[in-house]
């Protein structure tokens, strides 16, 4: 009896110690759940073991397009967060370190041959250097990109947002609460194309209200640009559905 109890306990353990899920995901990796209504685009392993977690997302055919390792404190809070993501023929692309202790982050971009294209760091979300190279791996001068904004910029659009946002009244009786994530590009002539929400399936009602007032409002946007030449720029504009107490 002795015997078998220690057995258990030592199987729990081995469980607890390391655990495997396996989602599928949308075009902007969110998970989801109901396949048929929503179209999955990729799938993910996730394996816990030991305060390291480690996520791998691979297209429907199984071709490996990111890798992410974190490590977490005791109590699960992230310290460090490494993501690497790969071209569909195996290259890596990309590869950023985040240390959440002191909120930095490093970025480097590759070319196809493997050299390193671009180096950027960040303290804070706030650029703080730059480096280019060329394909040969010789510095040269950083080209200068400027995101695309809305005119009057970001905070003058959420200042409308908060506004006009109505909040749904199913929604505010279950309590339902979240960030929703509208995704599109601005175009070189500065107008918005493939609109779609990234995370629709948590809180569909919250999804329909920050599409219809986005989808409403009265501003213009700047087109980006890359050393002064205007450019087509990806864009992710989080919405925060939050109930008064």
């Amino acid at each position: 009896m002795k015997l078998s109890y220690l057995v258990f306990l030592l199987a729990l353990f081995v469980f607890q110690a390391k655990s495997q899920t396996v989602s599928y995901l949308n075009v902007g990796f969110f998970p989801i759940q109901d396949t048929e209504k929503y179209q999955p685009c990729y799938y993910s392993i996730t394996q816990e073991e030991n305060g390291f977690e480690k996520v791998e997302i691979f297209t429907l055919d199984s071709v490996l397009v990111m890798h992410r390792q974190i490590s977490k404190d005791s109590i699960g809070n992230k310290l460090t967060e490494i993501q690497t993501e790969y071209a569909y023929d195996g290259w890596k692309k990309s590869e950023v370190s985040n240390s959440y202790e002191d909120n930095s982050k490093l970025m480097f971009i590759f070319y196809e041959n493997e050299e390193v294209k671009i180096i950027e760091r960040y303290i804070e979300d706030e650029l703080i250097s730059k480096l280019s190279f060329d394909e040969e791996g010789n510095e040269i001068e950083a080209s200068e990109f400027i995101q695309a904004e809305p005119v009057g910029g970001l905070e003058r659009l959420y200042g409308y947002f908060g506004a006009n946002l109505k909040y749904p009244n199913l929604a505010r009786r279950k309590g339902i609460e979240g960030v929703v994530y509208l995704c599109f590009e601005v175009s070189e002539e500065g107008e918005i194309v493939n609109l779609e929400v990234m995370n629709p399936e948590p809180f569909p009602m919250l999804a329909d209200e920050a599409l219809r007032v986005f989808y409403r409002s009265p501003y213009q946007w700047k087109a980006g640009t890359n050393d002064g030449d205007p450019v087509r720029t990806g864009m992710r504009l989080p919405i925060k559905f939050k109930l008064g107490r």
